[in-house]
């Protein structure tokens, strides 16, 4: 199967605001840098894709994936679910058949929660949604070409399952704790090893 994985990255000075307090705005650009870096290896590693593509509007992020051999879509707005519309709309054109939708912000995420996701997807209707710890998403394969609503933001979670009931779809859920730990607050980066702390505030 033709399946892509899509990275949304917003721009490296604002990313990952909410680590003001701990840590300022270059370490905060490092920390980012290296989750992205981490998320395209394992991706890359799994060989579950045939394209990875990283939409974004920031060229350090760009130039970062295009060192990683990595697709990069400039993003022509400043809204995530945009983002992801214009994301999905090129890999549709470019005749992906299924499209895994990634933040590059899970510190602990697993080859093998890729090939997980990807198995699940294997279902009737191809659509998998992965619950974050606070309420949101992170993770949404979908089998294309696809319409459904992209709703990420607050209660994403619930906001996906009820645009897939409106759709007619039955999403296969995968809720797995690597998923769910996203990297925001200050309190998320104090549960985390100190070896996984260390490597993604290297420079």
């Amino acid at each position: 199967m033709n399946r892509w994985l899509l990275a949304p990255v917003k721009p490296l000075a604002e990313a990952k605001s909410r680590l003001a307090p701990v840590l300022a705005v270059g370490e905060r650009a490092a920390v980012m840098r290296n989750l992205l870096g981490r998320t395209l290896s394992l991706a890359a590693q799994s060989a579950l894709f045939s394209t990875l593509l990283v939409v974004t509007r920031d060229p350090a992020v760009g130039e970062l994936a295009h060192r990683s051999g990595v697709l990069v879509l400039h993003e022509d707005g400043h809204d995530l679910n945009l983002a992801l519309v214009q994301g999905r709309e090129y890999a549709q054109q470019a005749g992906a058949q299924s499209l895994l939708i990634l933040p590059a912000d899970l510190p602990l995420l697993t080859i093998v929660d890729l090939q997980t996701l990807c198995a699940l997807s294997e279902g009737e209707d191809g659509l998998v949604i992965s619950p974050a710890q606070d309420g949101g998403t992170n993770a949404l394969h979908l089998r294309l070409p696809s319409a459904l609503p992209f709703c990420f933001g607050e209660n994403s979670y619930a906001a996906h399952l009820a645009a897939a009931a409106a759709a007619g779809l039955t999403p296969r859920i995968y809720d797995s704790p690597t998923v769910r730990f996203d990297l925001d607050w200050p309190a998320d980066l104090a549960l985390l090893p100190s070896a996984v702390q260390h490597s993604l505030q290297q420079c």
